[in-house]
């Protein structure tokens, strides 16, 4: 069987049309001047037989040239008609290539740049890279069918309520092999007689498990396509039973660890006032030693912590103010180097609406300032390398220092109040001190007396 070549279609689609028109007229030209030659032959004298003749040749020679002009001006029109099919279809094509989309970056010239060249083949070229590169993306992108394939959950896509593809799990649901073409409301019923809720609740026909509940999710678009997927109910309400488990043992564990922490905190109550005693017979016996002192106001400072942090995990959560002023929430500084009461205060005091910020060291307390001016700062007095007393002392200094700039309340948080000790602190310029161990409820009326119009804006607790 003969095959047309690409050639021979062009030629037939090109040439042939006109080309048979001009030859038949060039034929009729021929036989016409024959026909004039042998006439005038027959009629005309021969010694005028050569002018005859020679005119006849000059008239078939002219009929031919005017025909290969028809042929070549029929060609270049129809070659001009194809060329403006072929540009059309190419700025189509150029067009949709160059279209944004999401995820798509074909390399592809603006229609603009591609048709101001005038070359076909080029911008042929142009577009069938752009072709490639288009199916490239297609081949590296996600594919839905293949992503529901690899679903353990029963799942399908459809459009206009006929099944497009299924996953092996919906079909194993229920029991066909092959459900293309079948209609989603027969395979999927819904009651729409129920609630919107309920009606998400399906029982698949000729599902393997006849009592089975399955929660139906449905997305949809408005050209008629879906994606369902089936979501089963008592394995949801199993995995539900079992957070709840998880949930009713975490609050019993959580209620046995404040029993114990209750149990401890009382136990050690007492522990800890004769711990006080005999550390305050053992400061009246180091007095004079500065460093046995040294040694006896750390033990108590961490007998205080542990005391706050005792008090602070069985008590009962503060309730938070009622808001932030208008012109911004009070500024207070915890200095202190125990991390544990440090995040505790916080918690109160932010608890409160206060603006808080912390430092773990009298160093990081001055750099604190330098960086802005604080209503209230609780300075921890017991510290390495630099104490309370001293940090305090810095912080009036630099206080003095600013042309600008109110004075901070200083309350010294100690576990050594003797009047000595509030000496000291009236020394370093301080304003008030709270002994540990404190409560929450006595470090908030402590702040509240200092702030009180803080206290008015935020609202009492």
């Amino acid at each position: 069987m003969r095959v047309e070549s690409s050639k021979e279609r062009l030629w037939s689609r090109l040439i042939q049309p006109i080309l048979w028109p001009v030859l038949l007229a060039q034929g009729v030209l021929v036989a016409l001047c024959l026909v004039v030659g042998v006439l005038l032959w027959w009629m005309v004298p021969s010694h005028a037989s050569w002018s005859a003749t020679f005119w006849l040749m000059l008239a078939l020679l002219v009929g031919s040239s005017a025909n290969v002009l028809v042929f070549l001006t029929l060609l270049r029109q129809r070659l001009a008609t194809c060329e403006a099919a072929l540009d059309d279809q190419l700025v189509i094509g150029e067009r949709y290539l160059a279209q944004p989309r999401p995820g798509r970056s074909v390399p592809i010239a603006a229609v603009e740049d591609t048709a101001s060249e005038g070359d076909p083949v080029r911008r042929l070229s142009r577009l069938l890279d752009g072709v490639a590169a288009l199916l490239d993306e297609q081949a590296r992108a996600p594919h839905l069918e293949g992503m529901l394939a690899a679903s353990g959950r029963p799942a399908l896509l459809a459009t206009r309520d006929r099944v497009l593809v299924a996953n092996t799990a919906m079909e194993e649901l229920l029991g066909q092999g092959e459900l293309r073409g079948l209609a989603v409301s027969q395979l999927l019923p819904v009651d729409e007689s129920q609630s919107d809720l309920e009606r998400c609740v399906v029982r698949p026909v000729g599902a393997t498990r006849p009592a089975s509940r399955w929660l139906q999710m449905r997305l949809e678009d408005d050209r008629g396509h879906a994606l369902v997927l089936l979501d089963d109910l008592e394995q949801r309400e199993r995995r539900l039973d079992q957070l709840l488990v998880g949930r009713q043992r975490a609050r019993e564990e959580s209620r046995l660890k404040s029993g114990y922490l209750s149990h401890l905190r009382r136990e050690l109550k007492p522990l800890m006032v004769s711990l006080g005693e005999v550390l305050d017979q053992e400061a009246a016996l180091v007095r004079r030693d500065a460093a046995g002192r040294r040694s006896v106001l750390e033990l108590r400072e961490r007998l205080a912590d542990i005391s706050v942090l005792l008090a602070n995990l069985t008590d009962e959560p503060q309730a938070q103010g009622a808001g932030a002023p208008a012109s911004g929430p009070a500024r207070v500084l915890i200095v202190d180097d125990g991390p544990v009461n440090l995040m505790l205060a916080q918690q109160v005091l932010e608890g409160q609406g206060y603006s808080v910020e912390t430092a773990t060291s009298g160093a990081q307390a001055l750099e604190c300032q330098a960086r802005q001016s604080f209503d209230l700062v609780l300075m921890d007095i017991f510290m390495p390398d630099m104490d309370g007393v001293e940090a305090s002392l810095r912080w009036r200094e630099q206080e003095a220092g600013r042309v600008e700039g109110r004075r901070s309340v200083l309350v010294a948080l100690t576990a050594n109040a003797s009047d000595a000790d509030r000496q000291r602190f009236r020394e370093a310029e301080m304003d008030d001190y709270l002994a540990k161990p404190y409560r929450p409820q006595a470090l908030i009326d402590l702040v509240q007396r200092w702030l009180p119009e803080a206290h008015e804006d935020t609202g009492s607790p």
